[in-house]
């Protein structure tokens, strides 16, 4: 498996827990209950983050930015 399709696959993995996260949040609204949601609002927050990097990783893959210079990125995270 290319690097490409390897962070095309972590990025549709990401939108698919955004997705499931996102429907604890409606299930929470529905059923009043404040707690819970709140306590959702960190992982909401954590998702919109992992989908933005993964999906950033694969444009910067597209654009034929050097492998090594996105290994170095991810190194510091």
């Amino acid at each position: 498996m290319s690097p490409l399709a390897a962070f095309k696959s972590a990025y549709s993995h990401e939108v698919a827990v955004t997705g499931l996260i996102n429907n604890l949040v409606k299930v929470a609204e529905s059923e009043k209950d404040n707690e819970t949601k709140g306590f959702l609002q960190w992982f909401v927050k954590e998702q919109e983050e992992e989908e933005e990097n993964a999906e950033r990783i694969v444009n910067e893959l597209k654009s034929d930015k050097g492998l090594s210079d996105i290994d170095k990125k991810l190194g510091k995270r």
